[in-house]
């Protein structure tokens, strides 16, 4: 799909009928002028005066439809001037919209905002620099749902390739945020180049859903309280994330691999995931023992959270499993995402 700029949209929305209105008006306005002539001036009937001012204007070329004194024939050159610069200005208006491609932009333009209006639980993914990319790779692998903003016309033109909704334009706009349906939303990354950015971004996420997950990414460790107070539920410290890595993999370089493997970064069918149970989950009020997950799924449940209490790792054969709680198992992906699908399903 490709890029929309809801600058340009909007552009032509409010100017394309006039780029096409004003000329049309003018031809009309010369037409009146040199009808009223022929018809006052000279004394002609009304058909023979617009008889005589369009074949004028257009200049067919056909005989005089009465003989002209000299203010006549002085007026009729002037006409026929007239006409063919009106004309011409409608011409290169025409030819303006055709070659700016402003009619196919706002035709692309409104088929993107009907594709936009189908959008529900998905990721609004603001900035997509490089590790804005990353995390689009690694959504798209997980077949979520992503739109993407980003104000830099080279990125929109690369991104293009992955065949998403992609929004040219200013993140922090709350307009552009309602375009990419923040409220169906599922949730937001603000990964904007700058950290003011994205902590005004985040401020107005915020405001305009209270319950949306955010997460926000800030390069200074000193802003992060900031980004807290302004409503972001995750901020990743990108350069402290990445000095972390590269200090581990030195000093545990298995660890390392082994957390890539379960996290399904190496191996896209086995990993983490995590999965949330509703009401009509088979398993409700059971023990973990009694549920047999790992007989009847492959998956062996690391951890649970329980409403709003801290993570039960690695929980007891006992515990017992209840509405709402959230699991972080590891196997078998594919069976993971089956039993999320599931369960929404039966919501």
């Amino acid at each position: 799909m490709p890029e929309f700029d809801l600058q340009d949209n909007d552009f032509t929305k409010k100017k394309i009928v006039w780029k096409i209105a004003v000329p049309i008006i003018i031809i009309i306005i010369v037409i009146i002028i040199g009808t009223s002539w022929y018809s006052i001036i000279e004394g002609w009937s009304f058909i023979d005066a617009l008889f005589m001012t369009v074949i004028t204007v257009t200049t067919i070329g056909f005989k005089e439809v009465h003989e002209l004194d000299a203010s006549g024939k002085s007026f009729t050159i002037f006409l026929a001037i007239a006409g063919v610069g009106a004309a011409m200005y409608a011409l290169s208006s025409f030819i303006s919209i055709g070659v700016g491609g402003h009619l196919i932009r706002n035709y692309k333009g409104k088929k993107m905002i009907n594709e936009l209006k189908k959008y529900k639980n998905h990721i609004i993914l603001c900035g997509c620099g490089q590790m804005g990319e990353c995390a689009l790779k690694e959504l798209l692998i997980r077949g979520t749902k992503v739109i993407v903003i980003d104000s830099n016309p080279e990125t929109c033109e690369k991104l293009a390739q992955y065949k998403i909704p992609i929004i040219q334009n200013d993140a922090t706009l709350e307009t552009v945020l309602e375009s990419a349906q923040i409220k169906l939303a599922h949730g937001i990354i603000a990964s904007l180049p700058e950290d003011a950015d994205n902590l005004f971004l985040t401020l107005t996420a915020r405001e305009m859903v209270p319950e949306l997950f955010i997460i926000a990414r800030a390069s200074d460790k000193k802003i992060g309280a900031k980004f807290k107070r302004a409503g972001a539920n995750k901020i990743i410290l990108a350069n402290e994330v990445s000095g972390r890595h590269m200090a581990n993999i030195l000093l545990a370089p298995e660890a390392m691999n082994f957390i890539d493997e379960i996290t399904g970064l190496k191996n896209r069918q086995f990993g983490l995931r995590e999965i949330v149970l509703t009401n009509e989950c088979e398993w409700l009020n059971k023990t973990i023992a009694e549920a047999d997950l790992r007989a009847e799924t492959g998956l062996n449940v690391l951890a649970i959270r329980q409403g709003s209490s801290e993570l039960l790792i690695n929980p007891g054969p006992e515990t017992r499993l209840n509405e709402g709680d959230i699991l972080i198992v590891i196997g078998p992906i594919d069976a993971a995402e089956k039993l999320n699908v599931k369960f929404k399903k039966t919501t």
